[in-house]
């Protein structure tokens, strides 16, 4: 039987780092569990929160998996909460998953889905899920359509929680969120 060390088990992970990641390890890019202010009183889509990706955070062949924890208070209408990438750090990047809410009230956590980054003909591309149906995670999608927006990983990008109410009489709250390179 091997012993180990601790320097020695130091020392092979400082040695098969790349751009501060250790290979084949997840790593959280982006965790908070501080409730944003409530998004109420409007039917247009705003940010919840914005998550700055840094320059690679992630790879081509890599699977951003993202989570939300959301609160919807009231029963007006019906809520969707999207997930957007891009570059220009604004409600008009790219949609790139989905979800809809119930009119009750409810706590819908765990949203989560997985997006790929591939290659495209020399394009780095993230590839999302946009649902078409209430009961989406990345286990069981029963009815979506793929898109894809061109990231590159190498550079600055970001991530934004959105969310738009069909009555500004109800509210939703982004509770906590994580996002991990798998």
């Amino acid at each position: 039987a091997n012993t180990y060390t601790d320097n020695a088990l130091e020392n092979y992970y400082t040695k098969t780092e790349t751009n501060s990641l250790i290979v084949g390890f997840p790593k959280i890019i982006s965790k908070s569990t501080v409730s944003t202010s409530a998004h109420t009183g409007v039917t247009t889509e705003a940010i919840l929160r914005t998550i700055t990706i840094n320059p690679n955070d992630f790879s081509v062949g890599d699977f951003l998996k993202v989570v939300g924890s959301f609160t919807k208070l009231g029963t007006a209408g019906n809520c969707r909460v999207r997930f957007r990438a891009g570059t220009s750090n604004s409600i008009s990047d790219a949609e790139i998953a989905t979800y809809t809410a119930v009119a009750t009230s409810v706590d819908f956590g765990l949203f989560r889905d997985k997006m790929y980054f591939f290659d495209d003909a020399g394009t780095a591309k993230l590839r999302g899920m946009l649902a078409t149906n209430n009961s989406i995670s990345d286990i069981t999608h029963v009815s979506f359509s793929k898109t894809n927006t061109a990231i590159n990983p190498t550079s600055t990008w970001y991530f934004h929680i959105t969310a738009q109410l069909t009555s500004g009489a109800d509210s939703i709250t982004l509770d906590a969120h994580e996002i991990i390179r798998a």
